[in-house]
């Protein structure tokens, strides 16, 4: 009879089959064995069909039933569950990593996915559970008892279809993909495959911490008819191997699962807790990683490589997943997430939380086209050789890097002291540009605070190169806000050379070009565009130095929009030293429509031009350099036991068309000369060269506020020639703007250059200085000098009709014009 199943509601019932139904199932009686559940009827999701196999598995106690005589049966599934395999949790006196890791085995094999809506497990023994297929999670509960753990293998193994192929590069192909080109014929019969190219005659690196080597190294995926599709990073002198890696046709999901974590672990280094992934095109999604209940995160002993661990894969994702940072454990790193030669990389809505001990969340090395985005993590961490990130909407504690390509922040808060930090002990370098729109830097240390940060370690790196800080920079929007309790500058490129040994083998490049736009101090502790320890230790690949036609300037910073506080100066040279070489350092900065910038050049030699802005300190001395102040307010303030506000000596520095404002003391309006003669401190503006016998000095219609001309020339007194020394306006160009050329008779001052104008509000008459007293402009008239005369009295026109009234209307015209002063008296 035809579909006819042998019918049993138990495996057990299965254990215990009598011959005779063996001989019927062998025979043909029954098509096969119709099972309605694993412990008891209906536990599991639906009845499982078993047929007679021939097959060469073992009984496993799922899939594969042994039932005598040499007859096995085999079930049919569409999805397997852990209770087909006898896995039903809930008893911690359980391991069920034994059966759980027959179950993955076998569905790995088949291509069955894996389906486990809930329940509670509890994982021990086994390791390097393989998985190859699909698996939905659900709800269910691991349990992971981490005193099992392994240095090799992960709890879970993420494996791929195929194993890798090393591959021979015929002559010709190396210098096809340093050149760029994106088709090249030899990879078309390597269509889904995923690259990994490496010599070891090219020792690029050392990890200033630990002294492991590192070599150049290549990544990229291989399309459709050859096509390269990853970014090539840089130039292969040769290789030493050369492996590809079969990738899967279409995409393996992980989801959900909620895994506990015991912290009791003794690995002998780094061990895998979790996912160990070697498989490409891998999404995990909507899962939970966390603490037990009954544990103290810090009581892990043992340095994780990251609970979801990517190795040698392409086109990986998390997405949903909440998870943890391990602790930090001696000097070892130890992350929740892992990720060594991989390309594509994206983390969405990843969420791990942290302790003061944490290590931090992700680390990586060998990393190309990394994207986060909505993510709130301790830490995002590339050791070495990242290339191309994009981190958008982010809340992170720390992001370090160092590497080359792209690497664009937007939208992204990162709550520390520094917001990008270039590691140290593998060279603190980024070959590539740098874009950060809408960051958001929130300080609660009392610590220097930098956006970029580049702090070398005392090593030699075995680099020949030089070390790029970066090829160019562009901040568009930013926001500082310190909550550590003391003021603290924020530093936007941040450079420390002390420590770099190997000055003659390497040298630091800086950016040819930085934009900086839109920054904002919430609690004003200003900015500083550049802060570098020991110039000598840096160049740029551009020419610059001083020619015979004066500074040719080699770095450019561009500053719009930037609320600087007067705190701390926004520019600042450490230790004065003179660059050491014609291909060092000469930056120019610009600063547009910025408030209260404080300049502290000093010695630097450089560039500055100022405009729209308002300046409250300004400290030049090199005559080498050039400073041109145009359209702007000079608002001084001195703060503190700062030496002075305004100290420029340099021979090139320029007020053009500028505001004096009376100076601030600590914040208050100073009162008196002399409280502005302290601002000034003992600074003496220069003169420039004579030009056709005139003598240019500093300014160019510059012009004094009334509160600051009302204090020079307070109680009818003579301006203070101190005051105009040390501004440079002693000649008569610039001389008179600075004296007040409207008001009372009482408000006038006492002397002025000869034939300076001053419009008396008291006679309503313009009155010049001819070099002893003040006269009217225009002098009353005789008859022999044209002068000032007064309107005439009205005359009515005359009735008279006979001579003697006649006369008299004629007689009170020429009084009438005698006293306007029209004619002689």
């Amino acid at each position: 009879m035809a579909n006819q199943f042998l019918v049993k509601d138990t495996f057990e019932d299965i254990r215990n089959i009598s011959l005779s139904e063996v001989n019927d199932l062998n025979i043909g009686i029954y098509d096969g064995l119709l099972l309605l559940g694993y412990y008891v009827k209906g536990d599991i999701p639906v009845p499982v069909i078993y047929y007679i196999s021939d097959t060469i598995e073992l009984d496993n106690a799922g899939s594969v039933i042994d039932v005598g005589n040499g007859i096995k049966l085999e079930g049919t599934f569409n999805d397997l569950s852990f209770i087909n395999f006898g896995v039903r949790g809930g008893n911690n006196l359980i391991d069920d990593s034994i059966q759980l890791k027959k179950l993955f085995d076998y569905a790995s094999k088949k291509k069955i996915n894996v389906v486990n809506t809930g329940g509670e497990y509890y994982l021990k023994q086994e390791r390097a559970i393989p998985i190859k297929v699909n698996v939905d999670f659900g709800k269910s509960i691991f349990h992971l008892y981490e005193e099992y753990d392994l240095s090799s293998v992960g709890r879970f193994e993420i494996l791929p279809d195929r194993q890798y192929s090393n591959i021979t590069l015929p002559q010709g192909v190396m210098q096809q993909l340093n050149s760029g080109q994106s088709v090249i014929d030899f990879f078309k019969n390597y269509k889904n495959n995923y690259f990994i190219i490496e010599n070891e005659n090219q020792f690029i690196n050392r990890n200033g911490g630990s002294g492991g080597r590192y070599y150049y190294t290549e990544l990229f995926y291989i399309g459709e008819n050859g096509s390269v599709m990853s970014e090539i990073s840089g130039k292969l002198d040769g290789y030493t191997s050369c492996k590809a890696y079969p990738c899967s046709d279409d995409f393996t999901t992980i989801k959900g699962g909620i895994f506990k974590l015991n912290c009791k672990t003794s690995v002998n280094g780094y061990k895998i807790s979790g996912f160990n992934c070697t498989r490409s095109r891998v999404r995990f999604i909507d899962q939970i990683v966390a603490y037990e209940d009954d544990v103290d995160y810090s009581d892990n002993l043992s340095p994780d490589l990251g609970f979801h661990l990517f190795q040698k894969c392409y086109d990986v994702s998390m997405v949903n997943i909440q998870s943890v940072s391990r602790a930090n454990e001696g000097n070892s790193g130890t992350y929740g997430l892992g990720a060594r030669y991989v390309t594509k990389l994206k983390l969405s809505n990843v969420n791990a939380s942290s302790g003061n001990n944490a290590w931090g969340y992700m680390g990586g090395l060998h990393v190309k086209d990394l994207i986060c985005e909505n993510c709130s993590v301790s830490r995002i961490d590339v050791h070495y050789s990242a290339y191309n990130i994009i981190i958008n909407n982010c809340f992170l504690s720390a992001l370090a890097v160092a590497g080359g390509g792209v690497l664009a922040i937007n939208n992204t808060t990162i709550h520390s002291n520094i917001y990008l930090a270039f590691r140290q002990d593998f060279g603190s370098v980024w070959s590539g540009d740098i874009i950060i729109n809408n960051g958001v830097l929130i300080n609660t240390t009392n610590l220097r605070c930098r956006i970029l940060n580049y702090q070398y370690a005392d090593f030699d790196f075995g680099m020949e190169q030089d070390l790029s800080l970066c090829n160019s920079l562009k901040i568009n929007g930013f926001k500082y806000i310190n909550n550590g309790g003391t003021s603290v500058r924020l530093n936007i490129i941040d450079v420390n050379l002390s420590k770099l040994v190997t000055i003659g083998k390497n040298r630091v490049v800086f950016p040819q070009y930085v934009e900086l736009k839109d920054m904002k101090s919430i609690n004003n502790d200003g900015f500083c565009p550049l802060v570098v320890d020991n110039l000598t230790g840096g160049k740029v690949h551009k020419f610059g130095g001083l020619l015979e036609g004066g500074l040719l300037t080699n770095v450019y910073f561009k500053c719009e929009s930037i609320d600087v506080s007067n705190q701390y100066p926004t520019i600042n040279q450490q230790n004065g030293t003179e660059q050491a070489s014609s291909d060092s350092v000469y930056p120019k900065f610009e600063f547009i429509d910025c408030q209260n910038i404080k300049i502290n050049a000093a010695n630097l030699l450089c560039e500055v031009v100022v405009n729209g802005s308002i300046v409250s300190s300004y400290r030049s001395v090199n005559n080498n350099a050039r400073h041109t102040i145009t359209n702007s307010t000079i608002a001084l303030n001195r703060i503190g036991a700062i030496a002075s506000s305004f100290n420029v000596t340099s021979l090139n520095t320029l007020f053009i068309n500028c505001l004096w404002k009376l100076p601030k003391l600590n914040g208050v309006q100073v009162e008196s000369v002399s409280d502005i003669n302290t601002i000034l401190g003992n600074a003496s503006m220069q003169f420039g060269p004579l030009n056709t016998e005139v003598v240019y000095g500093n300014h160019i219609c510059s012009n004094l506020s009334s509160e600051l001309i009302n204090t020079l020339t307070s109680g009818n007194a003579s301006p203070s020639l101190l005051m105009y020394n040390r501004l440079g306006l002693t000649n008569n160009i610039d001389y008179n703007p600075i004296i007040r050329n409207v008001g009372s008779t009482s408000e006038r001052s006492a002397i002025a250059p000869t034939g300076f104008g001053y419009f008396n509000t008291d006679i309503h008459t313009v009155q010049v200085f001819n070099g002893s007293f003040w006269q009217n402009s225009i002098p009353e008239a005789t008859v022999l000098v044209k002068g000032l005369i007064n309107q005439a009295e009205e005359q009515p026109d005359s009735n008279a009709n006979d001579v003697q009234n006649l006369v008299t209307d004629f007689n009170s015209l020429l009084t009438k014009l005698r006293n306007a002063g029209i004619i002689a008296l």
